[in-house]
C-alpha cells in the first residue's frame, strides 16, 4: 500500500513534523475572513468562485476550462484531493500538456518541454501555500516549474485552494509558508519523488 502524502497523514507519520503548527494553519478560515479575501481578490479583478465541497470545486474547475484548451498543472496535493489530477489523465476535452511532459522518457527532452510547452499553455492549474485577506499569494515549489507559467507564460492561471490557506497578512503568509507548508512539502517530496527534502 502506498504511503499517503496528504497533510493529515504526513503530520501523523513524519517525525520531522512533530513541531508543525498544525492547529493554527490547518483549520478552515472563518466566513468573515473568507468574505474579506474574496472581496479583496475581486477588487483586484480576479475571478473568484467559492465551492462548498471537493466535488463542487472539481466541477467548477472543469467548467472554467474551455474544450480544446492546452492544460498543464503543477504538482499539488489540493488538485489530487479534489480529483483533478485523475480527471486530467482520463479526460478528452483538453490537450493534456502535463501528461505529454510526463510521458517523455528522455530527461533532456522532458526538461525542454517543461521550459517551452509547459510554460505557454492556455490554462495552468496550481495551488498556493498561503493567500492573505488582502489578496497576496505565496507558494512553495520544489523544482520551480510553476514560476514561469504563473508569472508570465500561461494564457490563464487558475489557483485552487482550501480556505485553510487564507491568512490575515504578509507576516502570517510568511509563517504559513515557511513554518508549515515548506516542512509539509519537504515531507511529501521525500515520499512522492524520493527527493532529499529538508
Amino acid at each position: 500500500m502506498a504511503q499517503q502524502t496528504n497533510a493529515a497523514s504526513l503530520y501523523k507519520t513524519d517525525a520531522q513534523l512533530k513541531k508543525l503548527p498544525w492547529k493554527k494553519f490547518s483549520r478552515p478560515a472563518s466566513q468573515k475572513s473568507l468574505d474579506k479575501t474574496v472581496a479583496a481578490l475581486k477588487a483586484k479583478k480576479f475571478n473568484v468562485e467559492v465551492a462548498e465541497t471537493k466535488e463542487q470545486a472539481l466541477q467548477l474547475l472543469i467548467t472554467a476550462i474551455p474544450a480544446g484548451s492546452k492544460v498543464h498543472n503543477a504538482g499539488s496535493t489540493t488538485l489530487q484531493e479534489i480529483g483533478f489530477v485523475d480527471h486530467l489523465k482520463t479526460q478528452t476535452q483538453w490537450v493534456n500538456v502535463h501528461g505529454q511532459i510526463l510521458a517523455e522518457t528522455d530527461q533532456a527532452k522532458q526538461d525542454e518541454m517543461r521550459r517551452t510547452a509547459g510554460n505557454t499553455v492556455d490554462y495552468f492549474i496550481s495551488s498556493i501555500s498561503a493567500l492573505t485577506e488582502t489578496g497576496e499569494a505565496t507558494t512553495v515549489d520544489m523544482s520551480g516549474t510553476r514560476v514561469g507559467p504563473v508569472a508570465h507564460g500561461s494564457g490563464k492561471v487558475i489557483f485552487v485552494l482550501g480556505s485553510n490557506k487564507i491568512v490575515a497578512d504578509a507576516a502570517a503568509a510568511h509563517d504559513r509558508t515557511y513554518k508549515y507548508q515548506l516542512p509539509l512539502e519537504s515531507a511529501r517530496v521525500r515520499i512522492a519523488y524520493k527527493a532529499w527534502g529538508l
